[in-house]
């Protein structure tokens, strides 16, 4: 009578440390590149509240001859947000002839770095750099 081993199913040991290690150099790998494209969508997401706060104030100027400092009083004229937990938008300069709109980075790895945009929309960014993020 012949006896019939059965075959073992699975994998060894190696093999799943193998597959582990590798695994852990592709997120390696990936992660600074994730991190990147996320503070990426961030800084667009603010450039893009900061267009609706410039717009909001074009057409307060238009009311009122002048512009505003005031993030809650433009809120009747365009819909963005004043703080949604990764930028704070403020208008720390406000006149007659012109403004600065400004958000700030709340969390992340760039926290309490900003994006400007004034009357004319000329895009201003900390510490000199030329885009969001450095």
């Amino acid at each position: 009578m012949v006896k019939v081993i059965p075959s073992q199913k699975g994998f060894t040991l190696i093999e799943a440390l193998i597959t582990c290690i590798i695994i852990a150099i592709l997120v390696t790998i990936a992660m600074p590149i994730y991190m990147k494209a996320f503070e990426q969508a961030q800084g667009a997401k603010a450039m893009e509240n900061l267009r609706l706060i410039q717009a909001a104030q074009a057409l307060y100027r238009t009311d009122s001859a002048t512009y505003t400092s005031s993030t809650a009083s433009l809120q009747s004229f365009t819909n963005f947000t004043i703080n949604d937990g990764n930028w704070s938008y403020a208008i720390p300069t406000s006149g007659v002839s012109g403004f600065t709109a400004t958000g700030t980075r709340l969390s992340g790895q760039y926290t309490g770095r900003w994006i400007s945009i004034d009357e004319t929309a000329d895009i201003g960014y900390s510490d000199g750099a030329d885009s969001y993020p450095p």
